[in-house]
């Protein structure tokens, strides 16, 4: 869902310029791209927003726990009531189509958060988090490599809770899903132990040793064939 919602950011955020917008719509486009990247902010790092609101989205992990994800399933009903009582026959069709959009992604956040519910059976979802979570700041020079380091490494002190979501989240799994699982998070764990000590030796100025990586190896959800 993060990459979706980073997709549509972008594209809110290209169509707006050189358009004259409702100040409504305006102000629910900012709202909704702000507010949905901050569920996510391995996404958000991704898209380019670093803060929000005084936080350091660039040093957080996405929120997994069962009240977040009812929050933003509340978020997205919620939206998208907003978004119904719009009077549409007032906007260009530029913004008719940034209304649909919107609301594409409303529909589709509240399907997988109310019904699919991928959270409670795709180990995928939680290992590519983090995976992004890492790989985002190490390899997009947004910022100083020094500033990025320190990000990755408050965000590798926050991956016990997040495995702790998704071992409580995980009800069960294909073996499928959970063999894929297992194979990305080899990745996220070589990209820590060899790739991101390789570039930052321990003794070196950008930033204190990398902590250890074992925590990152117990994700094991379960599994039925």
């Amino acid at each position: 869902m993060a990459k979706y919602v980073a997709l549509i950011a972008l594209s809110l955020i290209a169509s707006g310029c050189g358009r004259s917008a409702t100040e409504e719509l305006t102000q629910l486009s900012e709202e909704f791209v702000d507010t949905t990247l901050a569920f996510s902010p391995s996404a958000a790092t991704a898209a380019g927003l670093h803060t929000l609101r005084k936080l350091n989205l660039d040093e957080m992990l996405d929120d997994m726990s069962p009240a977040n994800l009812d929050r933003q399933r509340q978020f997205y009903e919620d939206f998208n009531d907003r978004l119904s009582k719009l009077n549409t026959g007032k906007l260009t069709p530029e913004d008719r189509a940034d209304v649909l959009i919107l609301q594409n992604q409303c529909a589709l956040a509240i399907l997988d958060l109310s019904e699919v519910q991928s959270y409670l059976h795709n180990p995928t979802v939680y290992v590519e988090i983090l995976g992004n979570a890492l790989f985002t700041p190490f390899t997009l020079e947004y910022a100083p490599k020094p500033d990025r380091i320190r990000s990755i490494l408050a965000r590798l002190q926050k991956v016990p809770l997040l495995l702790n979501q998704a071992s409580t989240n995980l009800t069960s799994a294909p073996l499928v899903w959970t063999q894929l699982a297992m194979e990305e998070n080899q990745g996220n764990i070589d990209l820590v132990d060899r790739t991101m000590r390789a570039a930052v030796p321990a003794d070196g100025p950008c930033a204190p040793p990398f902590p250890p990586t074992h925590a990152m190896s117990t994700l094991a959800p379960p599994c039925r064939p």
